[in-house]
């Protein structure tokens, strides 16, 4: 995996400057609902890219070390542990729990649907 795929990526992405953007827009109900689905956008576009990120660490031998100059290289890499804590998170995001609706995205878009309906009642 090239740095070029993870550059694309990012901007591709919304981001967290144009999030903020968005938030200082708000001024009225359909503000309200704007800003909420950027933020729905926002977030569902990082989820995918945890994994992705945990890969990237694990394919990269090199980038994490220990410091210890005794030991051969391949005993000194911590890429794979390190990638392991992104995987975690990764299975956070991703964990079925009760009836499958605790994955991040399915609660994002309960938000989303609530916010638009809190909006819509006001309008």
């Amino acid at each position: 995996m090239s740095n070029d795929a993870i550059d694309i990526a990012l901007k591709e992405s919304l981001t967290a400057t144009q999030l903020a953007d968005s938030l200082g827009h708000v001024t009225s109900t359909l503000g309200v609902a704007a800003f909420a689905h950027a933020f729905a956008l926002f977030n569902d576009a990082l989820a995918a890219r945890v994994p992705f990120l945990a890969g990237v660490i694990h394919a990269t031998p090199d980038l994490f070390l220990i410091p210890a100059l005794t030991e051969p290289l391949f005993c000194r890499r911590r890429n794979a542990q390190i990638a392991a804590y992104a995987m975690y998170a990764a299975n956070d995001e991703y964990s079925l729990g009760d009836g499958g609706e605790n994955i991040h995205q399915r609660m994002s878009q309960h938000f989303l649907e609530s916010v638009l309906d809190y909006c819509h009642d006001r309008s």
